[in-house]
């Protein structure tokens, strides 16, 4: 069915192939590789994200998780994660653009007209 809409025609489609590997239960290697299957040149924007679950959401004082740019390492731009329960890990980004950030807050302004609890929200970066 998903054929028959054309959305396929001429091979007009990436591949997007994810493959991980773990040093050990702290350190792990993630690797993405895209193949345009189409017959043109085309522009993809792939945004991997680290995010926390939001279990703070019913209580407003409780600690929560940043995450920030830290100092580039080499070739690669480095996300700085802290929790305060699991500890610090540190996300190495080789070839990154620029790193985006927002909280993992719903947008209740936009879904139902209500002021928004964070100044940024999880649909934010296509503000």
């Amino acid at each position: 069915e998903l054929l028959d809409t054309g959305v396929f025609a001429e091979n007009r489609y990436f591949d997007v192939f994810v493959e991980y590997a773990k040093a050990d239960a702290t350190d792990i290697l993630l690797r993405i590789e895209v193949a345009n299957r189409g017959p043109d040149a085309a522009t993809l924007h792939l945004l991997p994200h680290l995010w926390f679950r939001n279990t703070w959401w019913m209580a407003p004082d409780a600690p929560r998780p940043i995450l920030r740019a830290g100092k580039p390492h080499k070739n690669a731009a480095v996300v700085e994660a802290q929790h305060p329960e699991i500890g610090n890990y540190w996300l190495y980004c080789e070839g990154a653009g620029e790193l985006l950030f927002t909280e993992n807050e719903t947008n209740k302004q936009r879904l139902w007209g209500q002021p928004n609890e964070a100044a940024y929200v999880k649909d934010g970066i296509n503000d």
